[in-house]
């Protein structure tokens, strides 16, 4: 799910936006909610990380936790 919602909006460039009402995004809510929480609780914009750059760090953390799972 992770890794969806890393490019879920990279059609024609990444953006980082996110519609949920829109029926490709379907299921992404909860994950969209917690990635924010997380990412004001860590306070990145201190830090100059967008909101769209730390998704794109989540997915592929999820993506290299996967191939390491299936890899051993």
């Amino acid at each position: 799910m992770l890794l969806s919602a890393g490019f879920h909006s990279c059609v024609g460039g990444c953006d980082g936006c996110i519609n949920l009402n829109e029926g490709d995004n379907s299921g992404l809510e909860d994950l969209h909610n917690a990635l924010n929480v997380e990412y004001d609780n860590l306070n990145l914009a201190k830090l100059n990380i967008s909101r769209a750059d730390f998704w794109a760090l989540a997915a592929t953390v999820a993506t290299e936790m996967a191939i390491n799972k299936h890899e051993g």
